[in-house]
Formats: C-alpha cells, structure tokens, sequence
C-alpha cells in the first residue's frame, strides 16, 4: 500500500520575511503520524493525510482544517482519506498503479505565475491528456516498489487583483506493507524537486 503526507503552505508577498521563512519550513517537515491499521488493509489503496497552512499578516502559521473533496474518499478516524491510486487529490501529482510498484508522475498544472519547460512523455500517446503537447512538463518522478519511500518538493506564485500570493508544496510517499508512526521521518530514496525562483 502507498502512504501519502501532503504538506501545503500558503504566504503573501507582503509575508515574505525571514521570520516567516524559518517557521514556514518547519511546516514542510515530515511528522510522525498516527495509524489505524485496520483503515489500512487494502494494498491496492492509498493513505492520504493533508496538512494545509497559512502565514497570517503577523507572521503566525496556522493550519486549515482539511476535508475530503472527493465522495468516494473514506476518512479513517486517524485522518487518513482511503482513496484509490488514480484519485488522489494532490495538485500537479498523478499516481498509478503498476504491476509490482507505484509510478509518482508529476506535471505542470498550468496554475499559478510559473510556467515550467520541459519533456512530455505522453507526447506521442493518444488521448492522454497531454498529448501532443511538446514542450508541456510531464514526467515521472520515480517508480516506489514496497519498502522505498519518496518526496516531491514543489511550488508555485499566483496574482490577482488583490495582489500576489505563494504557496509551496511536500509530498512524502511510502510504499510499506506494515505502515507505522515514523513511516515519514525516516531517509528517503528518492527526491524530485520543482522548485521555480519565484522572484
């Protein structure tokens, strides 16, 4: 089974000092979890626990409170949602199950102020979605067979009328038969970055 952390912090430019900086790495650690295992029986699922915050104009961080946007999620009581691999909710991320591993791809979403370039390995694929799009970022992070853990680091700028905003993003990933507290704490094997200068 695949176990997900997705970590998502969210800032203004008017925030973009060191005090909050320190604090807003701190938030994009992992953390030690609690699991209920009998909400984890299914291999063929993922465990997806979201923690979402936000820098406030006082440089406090607080955290959002996060709920299933999608029905067919189940929330375990430990906060887990127990969702499919195809379904995971997680922005510019896609998960899918292969024969003897999980396949982390990520892509450009289009959202926000940064345009990424890059390779497009659905190129040449008919109907995928970003078919024929030449110089769309869409690749494969890495490929997690059980015992392997990853992390995607990411993140984006967005503007509006109101002014601009930045939000960066974590995705741990562990692929275990016997998921624990520390799952996410311990050294991972594979790291993807997409980190834009967001200037």
């Amino acid at each position: 089974m695949l176990c997900v952390l997705f970590v998502e912090i969210r800032w203004t430019k008017q925030d973009r000092n060191p005090q909050s900086a320190s604090g807003r790495r701190e938030c994009l650690k992992p953390v030690a979890v609690t699991v209920n295992h009998s909400s984890c029986i299914c291999p063929d699922n993922c465990c997806l626990l979201k923690k979402i915050f936000y820098v406030q104009n006082n440089d406090q961080i607080r955290m959002l409170p996060c709920r299933s946007e999608k029905q067919t999620a189940v929330e375990s009581p430990d906060g887990f949602e127990i969702i499919t691999p195809g379904s995971v909710s997680i922005p510019d991320i896609e998960i899918l199950r292969e024969e003897n591993c999980h396949r982390i791809r990520w892509f450009d979403s289009g959202a926000g102020n940064v345009r990424r370039r890059g390779g497009n390995e659905d190129f040449l694929k008919r109907g995928a979605r970003f078919s024929g799009e030449s110089n769309h970022l869409n690749e494969t992070a890495f490929r997690l067979r059980i015992g392997q853990k990853g992390m995607v680091s990411w993140n984006n700028r967005f503007s509006s009328y109101h002014g601009q905003w930045y939000k960066e993003y974590r995705a741990y990933f562990v692929s275990t038969d016997q998921p624990d507290s520390c799952m996410f704490l311990e050294n991972y094997d594979f790291r993807y970055e997409q980190m834009a200068d967001l200037f």
